[in-house]
């Protein structure tokens, strides 16, 4: 499929939907990760999160931070 021919409208339409189905989730799941962190906290010493170096597109490295 050629996305050349395609209308635009189709894209900030696509875009916008997903913006807000991140900002919906996110504010859903929130509560439950505020929970995971003050357990981890509890039970352990040390840091929450865990940065974990990954590699991306074009071998480009990024920090993709995890629960311990």
């Amino acid at each position: 499929m050629k996305f050349e021919n395609k209308n635009n409208h189709y894209f900030i339409v696509k875009s916008g939907f997903d913006i807000i189905s991140a900002a919906i989730l996110g504010v859903l799941f929130l509560p439950i990760l505020i929970v995971i962190a003050i357990l981890i906290k509890i039970t352990s010493s040390g840091p929450m999160i865990h940065w974990s170096r990954r590699i991306g597109q074009k071998n480009r490295e990024f920090l993709m931070p995890k629960f311990r």
